[in-house]
């Protein structure tokens, strides 16, 4: 469905970019005729957007800086990323006011076990949008490792419209829902961690930070969002 639509836009001419491993962009509907914006090649990558009636901004991060020798996923390193979603957000603000504006998290799960991959980074992520950009985060997956003969694996496409509705998001073969019930927090931290686990989340001054520790339910999941 995704790799359809992506070929569909390409065609058409309505599409604004393919955006490159930890690049972003935005698409402004109807902005020189352009509708649409897509990554592709998610293999345990994020993709982050901020989706409104008018505009969409698309990340593509990787899990960990490409100029770090160690090859260690980093905290720094994701915080660096959202706060270029953040900045682009700022400087369109005049886009998402209003206008139904919702963040997504899009990241990978084993398709063996269905465990989430890089969970602390994907909480990290989605903490980060609500606090900082002040929408709520929704979040969507894809499945590692890669299926070679799936051609919409990996692929993310967001297509707006100039009639003032919500866009459509593919995630490879699904659409994620936009309007009704926004995900809460909670829902996204029990996705990443187990019920023996309890997490305390606080987001205070704009930063997040969280702590983990095994636990015999869910009672000690406490959480803090300012």
């Amino acid at each position: 469905m995704a790799t359809a639509q992506l070929r569909e836009a390409q065609a058409l001419g309505t599409l604004k970019t393919i955006v490159q491993m930890n690049r972003l962009d935005i698409v402004r509907f109807g902005e020189n005729q352009k509708l649409c914006i897509a990554t592709t090649g998610l293999g345990s990558c994020h993709a982050v957007a901020i989706v409104s009636r008018k505009a969409t901004i698309l990340a593509h991060i990787s899990p960990r800086d490409p100029e770090d020798k160690s090859n260690n996923t980093s905290e720094r390193w994701i915080e660096s990323k959202i706060e270029e979603v953040i900045a682009c957000f700022t400087a369109n603000q005049s886009y998402f006011e209003n206008q139904g504006s919702s963040g997504i998290v899009i990241y990978a799960i084993c398709k063996y076990t269905r465990e989430v991959l890089l969970k602390d980074q994907v909480i990290l992520l989605a903490a980060n949008i609500e606090a900082k950009i002040r929408v709520k985060a929704k979040s969507s997956t894809y499945k590692v490792p890669i299926e070679r003969q799936d051609p919409d694996q990996g692929t993310v496409l967001i297509r707006g419209s100039t009639a003032g509705q919500l866009p459509v998001v593919w995630v490879e073969h699904k659409t994620v829902q936009l309007s009704g019930v926004q995900a809460p927090m909670k829902d996204i931290i029990l996705r990443c961690y187990s019920r023996q686990d309890s997490v305390t989340i606080s987001v205070q001054a704009g930063r997040f930070e969280h702590s983990r520790k095994f636990a015999k339910s869910l009672e000690g999941i406490k959480k803090t969002i300012t």
